[in-house]
């Protein structure tokens, strides 16, 4: 595993800890409710989705051991082009 392979995985790490952190607590009508909150989580569903993206084209050996890689690289697509549709 190369170290630019580490810090992405890294930075998936930390975005799925922020996410947690986001929504520990609240449930969907507060989410529903604010907008700042959705985009906060989004982010970081971007995030996770980028650095998987690299990692599958830097390091597919790594990216093997990634379950559900391709799903979760498309979903950031879902909430982009289907923004009116998602809660």
């Amino acid at each position: 595993m190369t170290i630019a392979t580490k810090k992405l995985l890294l930075d998936v790490r930390e975005a799925g800890e922020s996410i947690l952190q986001h929504i520990a607590g609240r449930g969907l009508v507060e989410y529903s409710a604010d907008r700042f909150f959705r985009r906060a989580v989004e982010r970081e569903f971007e995030i996770i989705a980028e650095a998987l993206k690299r990692i599958d084209r830097l390091d597919p050996t790594t990216a093997a051991h990634i379950s559900e890689l391709r799903r979760i690289v498309d979903f950031p697509n879902r909430i982009i082009h289907g923004y009116d549709t998602v809660v």
